[in-house]
């Protein structure tokens, strides 16, 4: 990962080589989500499908522990969801009322992320940390 987090801070930003080193981790992470995704509805089908051939007439009687995980993280994407909302919107706002001013007056979050990736070993930590927590929201 040191390797492939350093590989991506020599690059330049908004080239085919940058592209590529971004793309591969995050094709890999989608793969991976949908793996997982796939192996939980089958889980689920095959708990379900027992359930109908056992006649259990309640399915909420059963000990379905993945349905509930499921629903729950469900509910709990709503923070992540309205805290991104709103980090977009300032994004928004400071881009458009720092308009004739410069990055300096009104700095976003993208300016100050290419203030302080100006030395390549601080862009392969960030590279690396965001590469750790695409493998922990991926991990089986």
């Amino acid at each position: 990962m040191v390797l492939y987090s350093w590989m991506a801070a020599i690059t330049r930003p908004f080239t085919v080589p940058a592209d590529v080193v971004t793309a591969l981790p995050v094709a890999a992470g989608f793969a991976l989500g949908l793996r997982a995704t796939v192996a939980r509805r089958a889980l689920l089908a095959r708990r379900a499908l027992l359930a109908r051939r056992a006649l259990v007439a309640d399915e909420a009687s059963l000990d379905v522990p993945e349905a509930r995980a499921g629903a729950g993280a469900r509910r709990s994407m709503w923070p992540w969801v309205a805290a991104l909302s709103l980090l977009g919107a300032w994004e928004l706002a400071v881009y458009v009322a720092g308009l004739g001013h410069g990055r300096h007056a009104f700095p976003t979050l993208s300016s100050l992320y290419d203030e302080v990736t100006r030395w390549r070993a601080v862009k392969a930590a960030l590279f690396a940390a965001w590469l750790a927590l695409g493998w922990g929201l991926t991990r089986p």
